[in-house]
């Protein structure tokens, strides 16, 4: 599958945060795997923004427990993202589920 197809050519970074959000690890990699499928198709929570940033690959930047990480992902990576998950890509480990105090 081609994504720039899915995206009709759209450059685009998207800005995440998890905090936005009160799901579970697996329920947030499912709806983030259909994101990266299908980045103008979902409207989600944790979505802050949106931006042209004028490139081939769809850029995520990520943030979560204190930390963020800029992702970007090629054809092949998103394949690889959307069927596996984000947490692949992220230089620390996801909770499975985020504590409030």
């Amino acid at each position: 599958m081609n994504f720039a197809s899915v995206n009709r050519g759209v450059a685009m970074k998207i800005f995440l945060d998890r905090s936005m959000c009160d799901d579970s690890l697996p329920t947030c990699e499912r709806r983030m795997a259909r994101l990266i499928q299908h980045p103008l198709g979902e409207d989600r929570p944790c979505i802050t923004a949106i931006e042209d940033d004028g490139l081939p690959e769809l850029t995520l930047v990520v943030k979560s427990d204190g930390q963020e990480a800029v992702i970007v992902l090629d054809d092949e990576a998103r394949r690889l993202a959307g069927t596996e998950g984000i947490s692949a890509f992220l230089p620390w480990s996801l909770p499975f589920y985020r504590s409030y105090e």
